[in-house]
């Protein structure tokens, strides 16, 4: 089938592009701060007594195995001025090392849904988490005064409630009862079938929402061919019902917005769009087009939903418009 969309290009890197000293993905600091970075990332660590090797790409690897990767700390670090790098290292690190406050019983009204994506797990996929969009896990969260504390394995915290997989539908249902914002876009205002939802403001569960779609989109409100949806982040969730040829500018402004939102943000989870069918089926939509550009493929059930409600062609014309 035809494309729809805009091309959008690859993100290029700075000094960390290939063949630079600095990984793409740190590759706004230049070679010192860098270094200074991973240096910081593991005196942190030590203070915990962890002891940790860099992995050369982003990770730092603990005796015991445990992987601590550094992409989402460094766009926090970016937002900072060099002199704060030190503290904002030591808090997150004393975050998500804080084995006191983990110790404890876990109080089930401080559970809810987070995601994380599959190669950021610190081990193997427990059987207990699935895929909630490909390549992003739905986990159980607590809820803490300063922090989330996200659990990815089974233990004597978790068997009370029922493992992961009690927590996980303990988590749907505490999350389907919080009130969240959101706010309705018209990408185009000569088209209002153009409308893109935005859920979040920062909320560290929005793209755990996911887990509870239905309390955030009824069926009612999705249409006889379904919506897309990204995730770029844990605090931001898209949201499109697909109702007519608006599709296509919604979907252009959800693409750009989503990568935009991937490369700048922390906790970064994906840049792509994907579609959810009216039986809840999940395809990932985008891809690379020509040239290497990032764009939207209408094929598969995608194409095939599309063909049904008699939309491909009026899709087709609409993305020879957007080209």
């Amino acid at each position: 089938m035809g494309r729809m969309m805009i091309r959008m290009s690859e993100r290029t890197g700075g000094p960390g592009s290939p063949g630079g000293t600095v990984p793409e993905w740190a590759g706004w600091m230049s070679p010192r701060r860098y270094g200074e970075f991973i240096d910081l990332c593991a005196d942190a660590l030590a203070g915990h007594g962890v002891r940790a090797v860099y992995d050369g790409d982003g990770v730092l690897i603990a005796e015991d195995g445990t992987n601590y990767g550094l992409d989402n700390l460094s766009r926090i670090v970016r937002a900072e001025p060099p002199e704060r790098w030190p503290q904002v290292v030591g808090a997150f690190f004393d975050s998500i090392t804080d084995r006191d406050e983990a110790a404890g019983p876990i109080d089930p009204s401080t559970v809810f849904l987070s995601c994380q994506p599959r190669e950021a797990l610190p081990g193997p996929l427990a059987p207990a988490l699935t895929e909630v969009l490909p390549g992003i896990v739905l986990v159980p969260a607590v809820d803490r005064p300063t922090s989330v504390e996200k659990l990815f394995g089974e233990g004597e915290r978790t068997r009370p409630l029922g493992g992961l997989a009690g927590l996980v539908e303990l988590g749907r249902r505490n999350l389907a009862r919080v009130r969240f914002e959101q706010e309705a876009i018209i990408v185009d205002h000569e088209r209002p079938d153009s409308v893109v939802v935005a859920i979040g403001a920062d909320d560290p569960y929005a793209a755990g929402r996911l887990g509870v779609l239905d309390a955030v989109v009824p069926a009612a409100h999705r249409g006889d061919v379904g919506i897309v949806v990204a995730a770029p982040h844990q605090g931001l969730l898209l949201v499109h019902a697909i109702r007519g040829a608006g599709m296509v500018p919604a979907l252009n402004g959800m693409l750009r917005f989503a990568r935009a939102q991937y490369a700048s943000a922390p906790r970064a989870l994906s840049p792509h769009l994907y579609f959810i069918d009216a039986d809840g089926g999940v395809q990932r939509i985008t891809g690379p087009v020509a040239d290497s550009e990032l764009g939207i493929r209408v094929e598969g059930p995608f194409a095939a939903a599309l063909q049904r409600a008699g939309m491909i062609d009026q899709a087709s014309r609409a993305g020879e418009e957007q080209a």
